[in-house]
């Protein structure tokens, strides 16, 4: 079995990041602009939840872009080194925008999970 090579693996991720980019800023978008109108707790946590998977897809795609450029050229400064080091090739910010999504859809089941049992208990207290 023959086997992908890491540019055609890398330009394949950086595709799909683009993408993602691109559909999480339109939703951002349309969220940030509809919030006049439908301005509910929801919308809010929907908006912030977008935001984080933009940037989650943004760091992910600047990690993709390097390695495509086939790495970081380091110029001996340990410490500038290191801190692009952690924040282009670790992917530290990838993951903590992936661990703030899962977060972030948690927070919006328990704020739907409330909602409704509040909903279905107005109701049973009105008949």
């Amino acid at each position: 079995m023959q086997s992908l090579s890491t540019e055609v693996l890398s330009t394949v991720a950086l595709i799909v990041n683009l993408i993602g980019c691109i559909s999480n800023a339109v939703v951002l978008t349309v969220l940030i602009l509809a919030r006049r109108q439908y301005g509910s707790d929801i919308n809010t946590l929907i908006a912030n939840q977008s935001a984080m998977d933009l940037f989650t897809c943004a760091s992910a795609t600047v990690i993709y872009v390097t390695m495509l450029a086939h790495g970081f050229v380091y110029r001996g400064n340990r410490v500038i080194d290191n801190i692009v080091c952690i924040a282009l090739e670790s992917g530290a910010f990838a993951a903590f925008g992936v661990t703030a999504g899962k977060l972030g859809l948690i927070v919006i089941t328990l704020e739907r999970y409330f909602s409704i049992g509040n909903q279905i208990a107005r109701t049973i207290s009105s008949v």
